[in-house]
């Protein structure tokens, strides 16, 4: 399969669009070539693209228009798009309460059900360590395997998760989740 038509592949399988970095990942081909051919099927009317804060999710043009997300679910994946694109994550996801995923881009090896189970034990072992230790409120919790690290932020009871590649500054993508999680707040304030 040529470059292009593994482009053209990558879009058609996304509904919600594909920022350039996920266009990389999808196809394994350089940004150089990913933002050409991107720009070739604009040009062509084959592709456009939606502006979702400083992030551009593209997709392929059918007979519907290409419009934002919408919903809280879409405002809310298209946070978490322009996270893991900002802080080169492998993914990321917001979650409620006992495991409820509200949305996320999830890494490569993961699924919703793996997740929801990942994400009730950070929050279970989290509070419960907190509790023994008398340190009142669970804010943040850190757990590093040797492929990665996973940073989970407590926002009032909603967790705002990080799936971090082994070298990333955990201290700059902390500074990326902190501002972001005011966002994620008024989007669930919203509706």
């Amino acid at each position: 399969m040529s470059r292009e038509e593994r482009v053209l592949e990558a879009l058609k399988e996304s509904e919600d669009g594909l920022t350039i970095q996920e266009v990389i990942r999808k196809t394994g081909i350089s940004k150089t070539a990913a933002i050409k051919y991107l720009a070739t099927f604009k040009m062509a009317g084959k592709a456009d693209f939606v502006e979702s804060g400083p992030t551009r999710l593209w997709r392929l043009v059918t007979h519907k228009r290409v419009k934002k997300p919408s919903g809280k679910g879409g405002i809310l994946k298209s946070l978490l798009r322009e996270l893991t694109e900002r802080a080169d994550l492998t993914g990321s996801a917001i979650v409620k309460g006992e495991g409820v995923v509200l949305a996320a881009v999830l890494p490569k090896n993961m699924d919703y059900d793996k997740l929801e189970t990942l994400a009730s034990s950070l929050m279970r072992a989290g509070v419960r360590s907190i509790e023994l230790a008398g340190m009142e409120r669970f804010e943040e919790i850190t757990v590093k395997g040797s492929k990665g690290r996973i940073l989970a932020l407590n926002e009032d009871g909603t967790f705002l998760i990080a799936f971090c590649k082994p070298d990333t500054m955990l201290g700059s993508v902390k500074l990326e989740m902190e501002e972001l999680s005011k966002r994620i707040r008024e989007a669930l304030d919203s509706e």
